[in-house]
């Protein structure tokens, strides 16, 4: 009885295969329709660039039998075409010779083009506009403490050329590196490989995306002087206290022994509209102080005056 039980089993389970199969094979023999999307290239002629962007995808509906479409689905059936523009500042091409470049894609008579998304594609061209500027710096740069950099930085090449049309890139007048965070800085940057900061449109492009960086570091350690103060818009018969200050700050130890106290001013000025306040008391500023120094300090920030008569 037991056996009997099993047999029929089998035998349901063969006929739900078959029944399978041949429901497959009928649906596989209908016509079906599915949609791929393309991306599409364009190969431009020399000197010509965009004028506004072209359609980048186009979206395709396939037509073929429902085998014909298993077996190609299988296979590549394309997911790019390249489409050749002339130097024609307006141009149309039409789905016509989209569909065809498809055809030749996908190499079946059984499959075919029904629709395509858009119809037409429009193209409008112009001639290339071309323009040099600087590469700047884009580097978050952190320093190991008692070190900084000693030169500024430099690119090679320290410009880039840029091409598009001439609205695009008439505003264009620097262009950044990527982003880039060097932590602990102790040591020159020799010929480093920075990537440029890619464009935010294919219609801009640039001559190369790659520039060196080249960066002296050294390490800094601190000076200090006894500077005098000078007196701005006040005649001899004023009298400031006090009238020298001590000056500290940080400075490479390529220059250290260069740096003196005739590089550094400090004054205050007494204009009319201090002198009206009802204080004798003013602030000290610096007037002069060469770039290469960092973290100047000095005390007192301000200096009382007074009018000798």
């Amino acid at each position: 009885m037991a056996e009997k039980v099993k047999k029929d089993r089998w035998l349901f389970l063969g006929c739900i295969i078959i029944a399978s199969v041949f429901w497959t094979m009928q649906k596989l023999s209908s016509n079906y329709s599915f949609s791929q999307i393309y991306t599409v290239r364009y190969s431009m002629p020399d000197g010509k660039v965009f004028k506004k962007p072209p359609v980048s995808t186009i979206e395709v509906t396939l037509v073929g039998l429902g085998w014909d479409i298993v077996t190609k689905s299988t296979k590549n059936i394309g997911d790019k075409i390249e489409v050749e523009l002339n130097s024609d500042n307006s141009q149309l091409i039409p789905s016509s010779a989209i569909a065809e470049k498809i055809n030749a894609l996908l190499g079946s008579d059984e499959i075919s083009v029904s629709q395509i998304k858009p119809a037409n594609i429009s193209i409008f061209l112009e001639d290339q506009a071309m323009k040099k500027v600087p590469v700047v710096s884009n580097l978050n740069i952190e320093y190991m403490q008692g070190f900084y950099i000693k030169n500024q930085v430099h690119f090679v090449p320290d410009s880039v050329v840029i091409t598009g049309s001439y609205q695009m890139i008439k505003q264009i007048d620097k262009w950044n590196t990527e982003i880039l965070n060097i932590n602990n800085l102790n040591r020159n940057i020799v010929d480093m490989p920075i990537k440029l900061e890619a464009p935010k449109t294919d219609m801009i492009r640039l001559d190369h995306n790659i520039v060196r960086l080249n960066l002296e570091v050294e390490e800094y350690t601190e000076k200090s002087f006894v500077v005098p103060v000078v007196v701005k818009n006040a005649d001899s018969k004023t009298v400031i206290i006090p009238d020298q200050v001590k000056v500290k700050c940080v400075v490479g130890l390529s220059k250290y022994d260069i740096l003196t106290e005739d590089d550094i001013e400090l004054y205050v000025n007494l204009d009319e509209s201090l002198t009206h306040q009802n204080s004798n008391i003013a602030p000290i500023s610096i007037s002069r102080l060469p770039d290469f120094v960092r973290n100047i300090y000095y005390q007192p920030v301000s200096a009382k005056y007074y009018f000798i008569r």
